[in-house]
């Protein structure tokens, strides 16, 4: 977790000099992803997905934008619901905007959480780096797959 906020800040710095705000929105980040009901999309999930990130930052084209992301793809998760992805994209919007990030760059944070709705091959080589990652507990060793599938079903 400590290795989460870090990251968080010295991403979010980069664009806002206002350390209350990006505290709020770490704060909002990790009480969504504390969430009693959530058995595997938590916080142990965005560690892994950040650290395959830095694994591969060489490869990635707009990091920033990538971690974006990283953090909030599943900060909406509600196990019965099929707008997740929508709604996280839009949260993630708007918390960005808040940021002062580029709009640009917010769009393509939309775009890429969008893009975990059906997991598709995308023309944009970030997008499938996000995608890669996500899904990346599928090829793990079968002892931590099998911990996934438990954690899946609950």
């Amino acid at each position: 977790m400590m290795n989460l906020r870090e990251t968080w800040l010295q991403l979010s710095s980069k664009y806002s000099k206002n350390l209350s705000l990006q505290q709020e929105l770490l704060t909002e980040i990790v009480t969504a992803y504390q969430e009693s009901k959530r058995f595997y999309h938590n916080l142990d999930h965005l560690v892994y997905l950040v650290d395959l990130a830095n694994q591969y930052q060489t490869q990635i084209e707009d990091f920033d934008t990538l971690l974006f992301s990283i953090f909030y793809h599943d900060i909406i998760y509600q196990v019965r619901q099929k707008n997740n992805e929508i709604e996280s994209a839009e949260l993630a919007a708007k918390r960005l905007s808040s940021l002062n990030y580029p709009s640009s760059k917010i769009q393509k944070c939309s775009r890429q959480i969008r893009a975990t709705i059906d997991h598709q091959f995308n023309q944009e080589s970030d997008t499938n780096w996000l995608l890669d990652f996500d899904l990346a507990i599928l090829g793990e060793a079968r002892s931590k797959y099998v911990e996934y599938t438990k954690n899946i079903r609950k």
